[in-house]
């Protein structure tokens, strides 16, 4: 009897742990893109999953530059578009980005385009915390490595990486996407430079305000 006592009393506890383990390990919040910049956000200001958010620059200037020449584009812009949130990550893609008013600064005159190849691109935002940056995390959504092509005359450079990690900085009460990537070269001519920067600054999307939360 005391026997059947100590396993019964044993498989009491057991499951008293288990409920108590359920209990305190509440599923995580779901990452969102929200209308305003708070910790929580409401659902009248949580953006629906498959909102769709441009990004342009606004008196800045998107910059590719190589060893050879400096690349300078006064008007650019990036179309996102979110599919849901796993694991406190927001998930979704870069369905589109444009380059306008281009012009060669210095180096191979005859280089004048640039061409964003395999879109869509995944993206993955993270929300910052203890007052840390917001990450954005673009990769290969299965149609290829992000990339861009230099396009020259008699060959091209595409430049590209599996993934470009950046910075969400919010600044002066708005979101901005920062970017400052090393594209290394893996496909072109012997001409191509074996390195690409990207440096851009996109400003708050529109229509409305957005923000990184929970």
């Amino acid at each position: 009897m005391r026997r059947f006592a100590s396993l019964g009393t044993l498989v009491a506890s057991i499951a008293c742990v288990v409920a108590l383990g359920a209990w305190a390990a509440p599923a995580s919040a779901a990452t969102v893109f929200c209308k305003a910049n708070v910790e929580t956000c409401s659902a009248e200001n949580t953006y629906a999953v498959g909102s769709e958010f441009s990004f342009s620059t606004s008196g800045t200037t998107v910059v590719f530059e190589t060893i050879a020449a400096k690349h300078k584009c006064k008007k650019a812009t990036i179309g996102m578009k979110t599919e849901g949130s796993e694991g406190g990550i927001l998930l979704g893609q870069v369905t589109s980005m444009t380059f306008g008013e281009c012009s060669v600064e210095a180096g191979f005159g005859e280089c004048k385009s640039l061409e964003v190849r395999n879109l869509p691109w995944s993206a993955k935002w993270i929300a910052g915390t203890g007052g840390g940056e917001d990450q954005m995390t673009l990769g290969d959504s299965g149609k290829g490595r992000p990339a861009i092509r230099l396009l020259c005359a008699g060959f091209s450079c595409t430049y590209g990486l599996f993934k470009v990690e950046t910075g969400m900085p919010v600044v002066s009460g708005k979101t901005h996407v920062r970017l400052e990537q090393q594209l290394p070269l893996f496909e072109g001519s012997p001409l191509c430079a074996t390195v690409l920067k990207w440096s851009a600054d996109y400003n708050a999307p529109s229509p409305e305000a957005l923000f990184l939360t929970n």
